[in-house]
């Protein structure tokens, strides 16, 4: 996301949803990995990480290029375009969960996102 913030503003442009989508994004693999995917083939499924990972991926590459279309093909200033969907997409984060905690986390996907022990373990956390 940093990669994508740094070419954003180096074309003198700003993206104030960069937070909202993440947390959207967010939202869908955690909801994916703990009721989407273990209603077909079970909790704990080896695959279960893979698959949510790939989601989020399309998730976060659809979503930016819808937004970067309305930018580029439409017209339409960056800041405008940008404070719209940081309204929407945190909007939709609460949507996906309705405003429940969502749980329960597969086991092989919590170190991804640091875990209980944190992205550099427990001692240096």
């Amino acid at each position: 996301m940093a990669c994508g913030m740094v070419l954003i503003i180096v074309t003198r442009n700003i993206d104030l949803l960069v937070g909202s989508m993440l947390g959207f994004i967010g939202m869908i693999i955690g909801v994916a990995q703990a009721q989407g995917l273990p209603a077909i083939w079970g909790l704990e499924h080896p695959a279960t990480w893979v698959v949510a990972v790939v989601v989020a991926i399309a998730a976060g590459a659809a979503l930016g290029a819808f937004q970067g279309s309305i930018i580029a093909y439409l017209g339409v200033p960056s800041f405008i375009v940008t404070l719209g969907g940081l309204l929407i997409w945190r909007g939709m984060a609460w949507w996906v969960t309705q405003g429940q905690t969502v749980a329960p986390m597969d086991s092989r996907l919590r170190p991804i996102g640091g875990g209980i022990d944190g992205a550099i373990g427990a001692n240096l956390s």
